[in-house]
């Protein structure tokens, strides 16, 4: 759950600005947008888009949340996208005020209540976090407990002195 979007369970996005300047998300002379397109094919692929309402605006250092959930509630504010992110992976892209894509993360199929975050806040490199942090600095938070799943033994490989093959998926 989200404190900031009053203790409900919903997707969300984290900006964080880590430049040395503040600058306006959302105006008459600017326009930024969030692009999520998820990992479907073809048709199966949708796009959504959120713009920023005309009075965002980004602090330097600070990180802001757009909440990605169809219900919307004005009362907590106008960052809802009217959308939910896709759980099987997906691309989201920010796209500047000129229509350039200032970031984009493509992430794989998410673990249900484990965020996909920056190792830390700037950094290029993400991993799965048990303990997401939502509005505030990405700590180090160590790693997700792995995950293995058996799926079964090939009954050909039962010989006297020779392997067994099994299958299993396993996410670290």
């Amino acid at each position: 759950p989200v404190d900031k979007d009053g203790g409900r369970q919903v997707d969300w996005i984290e900006l964080y600005n880590g430049s040395l300047t503040s600058f306006p998300l959302g105006s008459s002379n600017h326009e930024w947008r969030l692009r999520a397109v998820s990992a479907g094919v073809g048709d199966r692929a949708v796009t959504n888009e959120y713009k920023f309402p005309l009075t965002a605006f980004f602090l330097r250092g600070s990180h802001l949340l757009v909440f990605c959930s169809t219900n919307v509630h004005s009362e907590l504010g106008s960052y809802y996208t009217g959308w939910k992110l896709s759980g099987d992976g997906g691309t989201l892209s920010l796209i500047n005020d000129g229509g350039t894509e200032v970031d984009r993360v493509v992430y794989s199929a998410q673990q249900p209540n484990v965020s996909f975050s920056r190792y830390r806040d700037g950094l290029p490199a993400f991993v799965f976090n048990p303990f997401p942090s939502p509005g505030e600095a990405n700590p180090v938070n160590g790693r997700s407990e792995p995950a293995a799943k058996f799926s079964g033994v090939d009954p050909a490989t039962f010989q006297p002195g020779q392997p067994i093959r099994f299958f299993a998926t396993v996410r670290d």
